[in-house]
């Protein structure tokens, strides 16, 4: 009791130590995974501001294409080279930064290499551009197709690495970067309408309105999105001033009810609305930035924190880990003990199953024999017991074994089972023993006690211990069950009890299999005796009907014919009242004898009453026409008639005896048992109305 406490209380100091460690565990790779989260969003965000550098340096260089095409090549010359150079030098630091990131991402590898493969296409591009031999509109395309990767794979790029404290930061960057492009689009298609008149177009128009209408719902977007702080931020920079400029150029335009390309929009001056509306980019782009800086803070924010909490929680989880190690300690002290206690339940609970099983198949029907046969096979099924089996005792005193499992159950044969009293000690055996001494005997070990007849291969079968129980059915002892174990001392106080209250559950199994074989056979009794005549044991009117219906469903399906012969013994009412009922007994039952020898197997001959008698001829399926067949019935007929005839004494009196027949085949007219039996007796009355003793067939 007293070692059972401090396992208990070790328990108790356990469980929260591998609780501690448990979820100080949880914890450490919890804020492992937020730094390696927020080194991948860091990453991101990386790439996101050399993508929107090179983004910025491309609207730019689309924007400068645009007025250069545009003014066939006047204006914006220098500018345009410039920019170029500036833009090949920032996609060479945004090359090199991708490298470094090691992007490990399917898809935002595609991403990348689809944009250096436009950015290599490019230089065939700004020679055509050179040299005029581009329309504005294709090379706008080309230019738009690359900032379009590039804003792509920056959304692909915050979307794939992004968490739910930063979710909404993330997305109000993308709607920035998403206006500044649209912004530059604006900037580039306006350049060209006021530079050249003449390129203006209503599908031209009709793409500016579109590009005006994306800047403002994802201007919307990112005020919905955004904190206060990102608000005040856009405000700042996208002043009044720049927005009421930007709104003087398109109401200019947008306030046409129709496309009016001789106002005097086109005379404004580019460079002039080139200024103002980059103006407008780059403070989409400051903005950008200091969303992009405040997310860094934040991730800078979170790391410290996570370094601090993943500090704690390595502290918390060594501490839970040395508790757990103390615990462990002492714990396996405790452990030795109870594993003994544990195999005593293991070793309960094995021979408990047993029980229950045993107990189920008693529930069930099964024959004494089956029932021995799945004792044993449960008992053996797992290798505890290494052989079980059932003796019965025989009326020679000697032990039949009827049922047994277990590898060394083929050795069983080669020995000879006794219970006689008279045998010695040593013959006996334990099964006889039990038997004879009516009493559970139990040896612990096989080997060292030397008494088991298994002695010799108890070893090599794992036979170590043994226990007998005899069987009882109605308080007599009727056999024995012997159960061998593979360990020794296995048999104890507890396992005992158990296959004690095993062993009376199978008495009374027994007596149930005994009752209900009992039940069976008068249940047998009581249809045969509703079913058959009392004084001449022949089938009664209800199971000939029976039969009757059944064969005249197979002559139907099978195109065969049967036949009916209806018997009346004549004078048989003076024989009954002159001699007695006795003497008219014993002729029915002699008419019922001579009737059963002179049919086949497979007819039926039946008692409907009194004196009247009806044979079914089940089977005519060999006869070729009706005359043959009369000429069969007949002579069957006949030969019952001639057999009855010849009884002429019985009881020592002298009788005259005969019968009249009709007999009528099927099922050719009738094709019910009751159409058939009324005309076969129609054809006997006609029988006795023509002088009797005669066979006549239904006509």
């Amino acid at each position: 009791m007293k070692r059972k406490i401090y396992f208990y209380i070790m328990l108790i100091f356990l469980i929260p130590s591998i609780g501690m460690l448990f979820y100080s565990g949880i914890y450490v790779l919890e804020k492992y995974n937020t730094l390696n989260n927020v080194a991948k969003i860091t990453d991101a965000i990386h790439y996101v501001q050399h993508s929107e550098k090179l983004l910025n340096s491309l609207q730019k260089e689309r924007g400068m294409t645009n007025i250069f095409l545009s003014s066939n090549g006047s204006t914006f010359k220098n500018k345009l080279k410039s920019q170029r150079e500036n833009v090949d030098l920032i996609y060479s630091e945004f090359k090199l930064n991708t490298i470094k990131y090691e992007i490990k991402n399917l898809k935002h590898q595609e991403y990348i290499k689809d944009i250096n493969i436009k950015y290599d296409n490019l230089s065939k591009l700004r020679f055509d551009i050179d040299k005029l031999n581009i329309q504005y509109k294709d090379s706008f395309k080309e230019y738009t197709k690359i900032n379009n990767l590039l804003i792509n794979s920056i959304s692909y790029m915050l979307t794939i690495n992004g968490s739910n404290t930063l979710t909404n930061n993330l997305i109000s960057l993308v709607n920035i970067i998403k206006t500044k492009e649209h912004a530059g689009i604006e900037r580039a298609l306006l350049s060209t309408i006021i530079t050249n008149k003449d390129l203006a177009s209503k599908s031209l128009y009709q793409n500016l309105i579109k590009v005006i209408s994306i800047q403002d719902m994802n201007i919307k977007e990112f005020l919905l999105k955004s904190n206060n702080n990102e608000i005040n931020i856009f405000k700042n920079y996208l002043t009044t001033n720049i927005t009421l400029n930007i709104e003087r150029y398109r109401k200019k335009l947008l306030d046409n009810s129709k496309i009016d390309l001789n106002n005097k929009f086109h005379k404004e001056n580019s460079t002039k609305w080139w200024d103002i509306s980059t103006s407008r980019v780059n403070a989409f782009g400051k903005v950008a930035d200091n969303i992009t800086l405040n997310i860094l803070n934040q991730l800078s924010s979170i790391k410290k924190d996570a370094k601090i909490a993943l500090i704690l929680s390595l502290i918390f989880w060594i501490i839970g880990l040395i508790a757990l190690l103390i615990a462990l300690y002492y714990l396996k002290l405790l452990m030795e003990i109870q594993k003994l206690n544990y195999k005593q339940i293991i070793k309960q609970k094995y021979i408990n199953d047993i029980l229950i099983q045993t107990n189920e198949l008693i529930l069930y029907e099964h024959t004494q024999q089956e029932l021995f046969n799945e004792i044993c096979n449960n008992c053996t099924k797992e290798s505890t017991l290494s052989l079980a089996f059932v003796g019965i005792l025989n009326e020679n005193n000697s032990i039949d074994v009827v049922a047994s499992s277990g590898r060394a159950s083929k050795h069983l044969s080669k020995l000879t089972l006794s219970a006689n009293p008279n045998s010695s000690k040593k013959a006996l055996g334990l099964a006889g023993k039990a038997i004879i001494e009516d009493k559970n005997l139990i040896i612990d070990d096989v080997i060292y006690d030397g008494s088991s007849l298994f002695f010799e291969v108890a070893k090599k079968y794992e036979l170590h211990s043994a226990a007998a129980y005899p069987i009882r059915k109605f308080n007599k002892t009727i056999g024995v069950i012997v159960f061998y174990a593979k360990d020794v001392n296995f048999f104890d106080k507890d396992i005992e009890l158990l296959f004690n209250r095993m062993v009376t559950n199978i008495s009374f199994g027994l007596e149930k299999i005994y009752h209900e074989n009992v039940r069976k056979e008068e249940e047998v009794q009581l249809v045969y005796k509703a079913q058959h005549d009392y004084l001449t044991d022949l089938p009664n009117r209800f199971l000939f009907i029976e039969r009757l219906n059944y064969s005249i469903k197979t002559k139907r399906r099978n195109n065969i014919k049967g036949a009916v012969i209806f018997i009346d013994l004549d004078n048989f009412k003076p024989i009954n009242d002159n001699f007695g009922h006795h003497v008219g007994d014993l002729l029915l039952i002699k008419i019922a004898n001579i009737l059963k020898t002179h049919i086949r197997q497979e007819d039926t001959v039946a008692r409907i009453g009194g004196d009247e008698f009806v044979i079914l001829i089940d089977h005519l399926d060999g006869v070729n026409n009706e005359e043959t067949t009369q000429k069969l019935l007949l002579n069957i007929s006949n030969k019952i008639r001639t057999a009855i005839e010849k009884i002429d004494s019985l009881d020592n009196h002298k009788i005259d005896i005969s019968a009249s027949m009709g007999v009528v085949m099927f099922p050719d007219i009738f094709t019910t048992p009751d159409e058939i039996i009324k005309a076969s007796d129609s054809a006997m009355y006609e029988s006795k109305n023509s002088g009797k003793n005669k066979v006549i067939f239904y006509s």
